[in-house]
């Protein structure tokens, strides 16, 4: 019965723990302020991870425009190209079209890892861009500043999806900030039946020790 409740005890233990694991917010990442407005196609910033982290969430800012916004996160598989070149090399992380309010868009968890080239675009209303003036050096994640750089498409993101992507080295980059979290790692289920299983026999062996000493003090 002791090891049951034990048991029992431990199950509540692992539950507290996977609920309070996770995700431990951060803050939000520093795109600069609001320089000009341009409105045309789409921009945006792409930046080399200095650390690993999570995404969980993305805003257009809303100093030029407070119109429906639309967003795509993506992570490159190669150098980012300098126009008038263009990039597909790669993958669309999160995209939102067209979403009213003036908040953030919860993106779900995004891992990234240190080193990844991450690339973040977004505008508002009718391609209508907030401009930092770029390269920008930003705080970055976790005290671990980042270089974000001018990254485009010559399209508007709220009618198209991300292709054919640029960079520049120098040029005014689109402020679209992300919000941002570390992840602490909820310990493997084979580590917590053995840990279960531990307290348990230490449970056990703790009763028939009372109990011997029940004994020894009743034949005294």
């Amino acid at each position: 019965m002791r090891c049951f409740q034990l048991f029992q005890l431990v199950v509540a233990c692992v539950a507290v723990l996977a609920a309070t694991a996770g995700q431990v917010q951060a803050g939000v990442l520093n795109v600069g302020t609001h320089q000009s407005t341009y409105q045309g196609w789409t921009r945006g910033y792409w930046f080399t991870a200095p650390t690993d982290f999570v995404i969980d969430g993305v805003r257009v800012v809303t100093d030029a425009s407070t119109e429906n916004q639309s967003v795509e996160i993506v992570r490159f598989t190669s150098p980012v190209t300098l126009f008038p070149t263009f990039t597909n090399d790669f993958t669309s992380l999160f995209s939102a079209k067209d979403v009213p309010g003036t908040g953030f868009i919860a993106t779900g968890d995004i891992f990234v890892n240190s080193g990844d080239l991450i690339g973040v675009l977004g505008s508002r209303g009718n391609a209508v861009n907030s401009y930092e003036n770029g390269p920008y050096s930003s705080s970055g994640f976790f005290g671990n500043s980042v270089t974000l750089s001018r990254l485009g498409m010559q399209a508007n993101l709220g009618t198209t999806p991300a292709a054919d992507l640029f960079t520049e080295m120098t040029g005014s980059l689109g402020r679209v900030e992300l919000s941002y979290s570390a992840f602490s790692a909820v310990p493997e289920p084979s580590s917590l039946a053995l840990y279960g299983f531990g307290a348990c026999v230490a449970g056990i062996r703790a009763a028939r020790r009372r109990r011997r000493e029940k004994q020894q003090d009743a034949t005294a």
